[in-house]
Formats: structure tokens, C-alpha cells, sequence
């Protein structure tokens, strides 16, 4: 209804692809910061975020890295999430698409890690994880925008067979 204008569309857009893209590069900012270390030392263990009780550790899926193995994650998530940035921007849909897909199972990924972490410290960090779960839903928003954007699967492809061929 509002954003029926193109204008404000427009608009609507540009804000939340400024929130989800600061978020996007702050994420790999802190991927390669603190999962890099790795990189260089592959004895130690770095956690995006963990819970300690007493001796045992609970760490977050996807966002621990440890030994060659943690190593070559920090690298594939860098150059996946990286790609998948650049491709949200293309104009073909079907690479935009792909781009939106990677970077919004990203964000899930930690808002699903953050959640796991709050429950698991009895809700100790509300303010955080609402915030994260504020910057995933503008993310999540901005994809959709993206997603119907430009032209339509067969107008990409007009050579593509049709539907309903004849035999």
C-alpha cells in the first residue's frame, strides 16, 4: 500500500540495504578479526559467540573455528558470503537470487546461534539478540525487495522451452 509508489520503494530499499549491508560486511569484519586467528595459530579455538558454564564450552554452529578444518571455514565463509554480496547486486535474477538465498541463510545462521545462546544463559542478552533479530528481519526485508526485482525468469531466457511443449 505505502510502498506502491516507486518512489518510495526506492527508498525503502536503499534503507534497509544499507542495514543489511553495514550488518553483512561488520559480520565478515568479525569473521576474519577474530576466526583469523586461526589462520595463524591453528591450535586455538576462536568462538563468534559461546557460552561457559563451569568447564564446559557451548559454541556457536558455524561460527567456532578450530585447527585446519576451522581454518578453511573462516576462508569459505569469507569468500561465499563476499560472492554472495556481490551477486545480491547483479541483474540477472538468477544470480541476485542465488546472492539473497546465501545471504539471508547467513543472517539466520546467527540469529538461530543467537537465540541458542540466549536461551542457554537464561535470556541474559535480550538487547543484543533483539537487535540482531531487528538487522536479520531488515535483511530478510530487503531480499524480498530484491527478489521480484528486474526482469522475470523468461524474459532472462527467451530461448528457455517452453512449459508446454508439443510432441
Amino acid at each position: 500500500v505505502v510502498l506502491e509508489s516507486p518512489g518510495m520503494k526506492r527508498w525503502t530499499e536503499l534503507a534497509l540495504g544499507v542495514v543489511a549491508w553495514g550488518w553483512i560486511i561488520w559480520s565478515l569484519y568479525l569473521v576474519g578479526r577474530i576466526g583469523g586467528a586461526v589462520l595463524l595459530d591453528p591450535s586455538t579455538t576462536s568462538r563468534l559467540m559461546s557460552v561457559r558454564s563451569g568447564e564446559h564450552v557451548d559454541s556457536a554452529f558455524g561460527l567456532t573455528y578450530t585447527g585446519i578444518g576451522g581454518a578453511a571455514l573462516v576462508i569459505t565463509e569469507l569468500l561465499v558470503v563476499a560472492a554472495a554480496l556481490a551477486l545480491s547486486l547483479s541483474r540477472r535474477i538468477r544470480l541476485r537470487r542465488t546472492g539473497l538465498i546465501v545471504l539471508s541463510g547467513w543472517a539466520l545462521l546467527w540469529l538461530g546461534n543467537a537465540l541458542w545462546m540466549e536461551r542457554l544463559t537464561g535470556g541474559r542478552h535480550p538487547t543484543q539478540t533483539s537487535l540482531l533479530a531487528i538487522v536479520v528481519v531488515a535483511l530478510l526485508a530487503w531480499a524480498a525487495l530484491r527478489w521480484t526485482r528486474g526482469p522475470s525468469a523468461l524474459q532472462e531466457t527467451p530461448s528457455a522451452p517452453s512449459a508446454r511443449s508439443s510432441l
